[in-house]
This record gives structure tokens, sequence and C-alpha cells, in this order.
């Protein structure tokens, strides 16, 4: 895929952002790099930023290191402090344009339906019924042609996130991009705005993987699912008082 130029991001309400408000209405997670001076950015053509289907679920581990000095004669060793591990969150998303067939207003479990034919596991298969343990998204358009099922452009995209960019003569110009993550407020309250600040959660893709689950008749990938694993890059170090809530 040729990469397009990116622009900067408009914070849009319906993005999933961890400064947002609840007012009742399903919010769209996002991952969005972010330039040299610190401005969210996208492909605004493709939408490839945004994720087709929320990821239903995400794993945070965070580390901290005790240095472990024992004292003659003393029964436990005394515990020192040495600094923090990486902050890492890991997730899976089901990337597929497949979605005519959802039903608004239909409160859909995997597997159970009045109707068997609605059944999510009839419209989507097992994989993408695992997916829908949260509000359905709006139908979306009734797909005519194939191609519309192609969703090489988004796996393109997660694949950029990990690459260096180099100048025509091969030298490295920039690391792979830093990564902002509108997923709500599970990992951060701190708002992102078009900017990052020093008070902003940046993250790094250290690993990706990616399991294609269905292809169209030309073998383009029609539905996969993608693992993600993300380290914090750190800016600046953090307190307690980041998750202390004040009084």
């Amino acid at each position: 895929m040729a990469i397009k130029q990116l622009q900067k991001t408009p914070i849009s309400a319906n993005l999933a952002d961890g400064g947002g408000t609840n007012d009742g209405t399903l919010k769209v997670a996002a991952i969005f790099p972010v330039d040299s001076d610190g401005t969210i950015l996208d492909f605004p053509e493709d939408g490839a930023g945004y994720f087709l289907l929320n990821p239903s679920t995400f794993t945070e581990t965070k580390s901290s290191n005790w240095a472990q000095q024992t004292v003659p004669g003393q029964s436990d060793p005394i515990l020192q402090w040495t600094g923090g591990g990486p902050r890492t969150v890991s997730f899976s998303a089901l990337v597929t344009r497949d979605t005519s067939n959802y039903l608004s207003g239909q409160n859909l479990k995997p597997g159970k339906s009045k109707d068997s034919s609605l059944s999510l596991k009839s419209v989507f298969g097992d994989i993408a019924a695992s997916f829908s343990k949260t509000t359905l998204p709006q139908p979306r358009q009734e797909i005519q042609y194939g191609d519309q099922l192609d969703v090489s452009a988004y796996l393109d995209y997660y694949r950029s996130l990990l690459y260096p960019t180099y100048a025509k003569n091969g030298t490295l110009t920039a690391s792979p991009p830093l990564i902002v993550l509108f997923i709500g407020k599970a990992l951060s309250t701190i708002p992102y705005g078009s900017k990052i600040t020093t008070e902003s959660d940046v993250w790094v893709i250290t690993n990706l993987e990616i399991q294609v689950t269905k292809q169209l008749p030309n073998l383009a990938p029609m539905e996969a699912l993608v693992n993600f694993q993300l380290t914090q890059y750190t800016i600046k170090s953090f307190g307690r008082d980041k998750y202390t809530m004040p009084r």
C-alpha cells in the first residue's frame, strides 16, 4: 500500500477519548501515530486509524522492581525500590467490513436469538461473535461488491506503525512513530486534544500479530484477527498522583 499523506486528526465527539463523557452513545476506539512536533495524525481517506469493531477486552501490565538487601542475622531481607518496569497494553481487534447484516436495536448474544438466522454466529461466525460483548454498531451500508470487503488497507496501516522512515539515499530519518490509543477511560482520564503533552499516555507498538481468518476469492483478506502489544513511551516520570483520585 502506498502511504498517503498524513493529516492532523480532529478529535471528534465519537472518539473514545479519556476525557470524554458518557452520553450513552457508542464511542469508537482508534490508534494514531504522532509526528515529530507532537501532532496526532491520521490517514483521513482510508479511516484506517479507527477500528472497525472496538476491542472487547485488553490486558494492562506494569511491574515495580524491588532489590533485596540481605542483612547478616536478620530473618528477612530489606527491600529497596530501584525503579519501575515498562507498562504494556495488549489487546485483539477484529478487522472486517462485513457488518451489513447487523440490525439496529437487536440485542444479540453469541449463539442466542429469537430468530436463529440473526444469531451472531450466523452473521459473523465464532471469532466475530466473541467480540460482540458490547452494544452492536449501527448497520453499515449494504455491501454490493466483493472489493468493498477487502481489509488490506487496514492491515497495511497497522504494519506501517512498526517501521522507520528512510530518505531516498537510504539514510534513517525517523524511528517508528509514537502512538496514541483512544480506548476510553480504562487506561487514562487525560484527554489528548490534537497534540500530545507531557501528561499524555504515549505508546510504541512492540509486537503485532495478524491472523487472516477469511479471504475473498482472489485471496485478499476479508477478515483478520490482529493482536497488538503496546509499550508506554516515557516522556517523563509519573507519580502516584496520576492515578490517585483528588480528595
